[in-house]
């Protein structure tokens, strides 16, 4: 339907009354000016009704526009109409119209007492005829007593209560009164908002590191001939524009926003500042036509939570060795606390190239250092872990690489035996070495799990190989089959000048 602005007015009654004589209440040749005929009124009311009557009357009106119909013989009035309290100026004031204006006829005037004795509608004949209005001699005085009865009403437009009342046409008169009580007139036909209407994002969506917000729906305007331009908004960042088109037809609204580093973006676009956890956010979406017409705001509620820098923490280091190649290792743990996240650790010494020691959901991770890898002198390992977000934390461990001077006159070696049945009771050991190397030879045979415990061996045979070269032979057994066999050799030397060694290592295990 067509809609209509509509004006709303009061609505007055307007009440027509006749009136007759009842009886008259005065008649009198009096001295009388302008300033004297309220106190005789107010006298000649008393004589008639009693003391009863206030003095001065402040319960009434007089009037001077009335009409007397000289074919029946009635006056008549409508309410309301020109009326004036009833005291000293106002008499003066009736006085001086009904005088001097020779329309009215027999100059006279009326006077309403509203309540009290003298309750009633009363007409006072100021003069016999014009020729008689000198009121410096006595005139002629008479009053009556008259009844009203109504005889029609109407109702006419009163003051603006309202402008610009929206509604669709006939639901108001074009020019009248309504079945409410008031007065309406139709204005020029009204300019309809537009509406919006939105399917997505739900109400109280809560945004992790690359979640997006998907503004989907329409808008609609029923006006003609004019454009439509649906608006989005981010708390009380500016507006943008969301979608433009023409009136009376469905205006499609598609827009992806991606929450990512704190704030929200429009492809690499950045919408917000940073938006606070635990805050209630608002995503606003409206439609202006051309005409300025505004339709109703949409609002959404959402919370973010923002990403958060993985923890990454180390373990005591303890570098140990003596030669390039003695290792030692470096361990921790990684662990991310936001959802769906995982980690990835890498470790980089000095200016190296990074290299990557973990990947997954979080846990625990280590890695080893050979001294070789270090340079003599100030040394940093730089542990770094990254999420699938590239949030990154990272430690630095600095280490300090001595020079050994002094000669090493003795090593130790260590060989891990794996028995190709996974267990072994008995272990036959052949070493070549120089006739005149220093060799010490001890084994550990133990359940894995349990701490080492070697046990010195003593050649049982030791006969020539070549020239220089001899062969030890050893023997051990347990009394239950082991699975952590582990072999450590210790050789010495008197001094550097000797570069004795070990040429063969075999065995049998049983």
């Amino acid at each position: 339907m067509v809609k209509y602005y509509y004006d709303k007015f009061t609505s007055i009654k307007d009440e027509y009354y006749t009136y007759d004589v009842v009886e008259d209440i005065y008649e009198k040749r009096v001295y009388i000016h302008t300033y004297s005929f309220e106190s005789y009124f107010y006298e000649w009311l008393k004589a008639k009704y009693g003391v009863g009557v206030t003095t001065p009357i402040t319960n009434g009106y007089a009037y001077n526009e009335i009409s007397f119909n000289s074919k029946t013989g009635k006056f008549t009035r409508s309410k309301p109409m020109d009326s004036r309290p009833i005291n000293t100026s106002t008499i003066k004031e009736v006085w001086d119209i009904t005088t001097n204006n020779p329309s009215y006829g027999n100059r006279h005037f009326f006077i309403e007492v509203l309540s009290g004795p003298a309750k009633g509608f009363y007409m006072v004949n100021m003069f016999d005829n014009w020729d008689n209005q000198n009121y410096e001699n006595q005139y002629h005085i008479t009053m009556y007593k008259m009844t009203p009865t109504l005889y029609s009403w109407s109702y006419v437009k009163g003051e603006l209560v309202q402008a610009n009342v929206v509604a669709e046409e006939g639901t108001y008169p074009t020019d009248g009164r309504h079945t409410d009580g008031y007065w309406y007139v139709k204005g020029t036909k009204a300019n309809t908002a537009p509406t919006v209407t939105l399917v997505s994002p739900s109400n109280n969506q809560t945004l992790y590191e690359n979640d997006t917000i998907n503004i989907s729906g329409n808008a609609y305007d029923a006006d003609k001939d004019q454009s439509v331009t649906a608006y989005y908004q981010i708390n009380s960042e500016p507006k943008k524009v969301l979608a433009t088109n023409l009136s009376q037809m469905q205006i499609s609204l598609s827009k992806q926003l991606t929450f990512k580093g704190g704030k929200l973006y429009d492809g690499e676009t950045v919408l917000t500042g940073m938006l606070a956890e635990g805050v209630e956010h608002k995503l606003k979406v409206w439609a202006v036509e051309s005409e300025g017409a505004q339709s109703t705001t949409v609002d959404r509620t959402f919370y973010v939570v923002p990403n958060r820098a993985p923890l990454l923490s180390v373990d005591a280091v303890v570098p140990s060795g003596v030669i390039d190649m003695d290792k030692f290792k470096i361990s921790g743990t990684a662990l991310d606390e936001d959802a769906n996240s995982s980690v990835k650790v890498t470790r980089r010494i000095n200016a190296n190239n990074p290299v990557e020691i973990y990947s997954g959901k979080g846990g625990e991770w280590e890695f080893e250092i050979s001294l070789s890898q270090l340079v003599v002198g100030a040394n940093t390992i730089v542990i770094e872990v990254v999420d699938n977000y590239g949030a990154k934390t990272s430690k630095t461990i600095k280490l300090n690489k001595n020079a050994v001077n002094a000669p090493i006159l003795q090593s130790v070696a260590r060989y891990k035996v794996e028995p190709p049945k996974g267990s072994a009771k008995g272990v036959l050991l052949w070493v070549q070495r120089d006739t005149d190397l220093d060799l010490k030879v001890d084994l550990s045979m133990t359940l894995k799990g349990e701490q080492e415990t070697y046990v010195p061996l003593t050649a049982m045979h030791t006969v020539p190989v070549y020239e220089g070269v001899v062969e030890d032979e050893f023997y051990y057994e347990t009394l239950e089959p082991k699975d952590d066999i582990i072999l450590k050799l210790t050789t010495t030397r008197p001094n550097i000048d000797v570069d004795h060694k070990i040429h063969l290592i075999m065995g049998v295990l049983e």
